[in-house]
């Protein structure tokens, strides 16, 4: 394994986090204008800058995720700081992201939706909303499991300062 890989992935998997949180901010601090759903709506420079922040967003965290697990798989177990659980975990969030921008896991949600409730004609403007919605939550999820590497990390460094590990009452 090459010392070069894991230092330039290390630095490219931390840029992309903070790409990826630029453009989230970018798009939550500029809305997108209401009458975009319209036909033949013409995009305002406003919403152009919003539709620019979101695809950065999910340009930069969409490669995060498959990234680091790529890197943390070749990293050696006897030097892995995070758990094989918490790389379990991000490889499941990683094939159900895929899977809702490909979107099978959006149609499977709306083909539980009663016909009472939904409307089979905006079938398609709810798919993309809910694989929106749903790569956004994937997303959520995969920054949400590196609260697991921390709590490895926490648990290593208090082994390596022999520290007594704390008891919940």
């Amino acid at each position: 394994r090459s010392e070069s890989f894991f230092f330039l992935g290390r630095h490219l998997l931390f840029a992309l986090l903070v790409v990826g949180s630029l453009g989230l901010v970018g798009l939550a601090c500029i809305p997108l204008q209401a009458d975009v759903m319209k036909d033949n709506v013409v995009l305002t420079q406003q919403s152009a800058f919003h539709l620019a922040f979101a695809g950065v967003f999910f340009l930069c965290m969409l490669t995060h995720g498959p990234l680091v697990l790529i890197w943390q798989w070749y990293v050696a177990p006897q030097e892995r700081v995070f758990s094989q659980k918490s790389l379990f975990i991000k490889a499941a969030i990683v094939v159900v992201g895929a899977l809702s921008v490909l979107p099978i896991v959006p149609f499977g949600v709306l083909m539980l939706c009663p016909s009472s409730t939904c409307d089979g004609r905006a079938l398609l403007l709810n798919l993309g909303g809910l694989s929106q919605r749903c790569i956004v939550y994937c997303i959520a999820l995969f920054l949400g499991s590196y609260s697991l590497d921390i709590m490895s990390m926490q648990r290593v460094r208090d082994v390596e300062l022999n520290v007594p590990l704390e008891r919940v009452a």
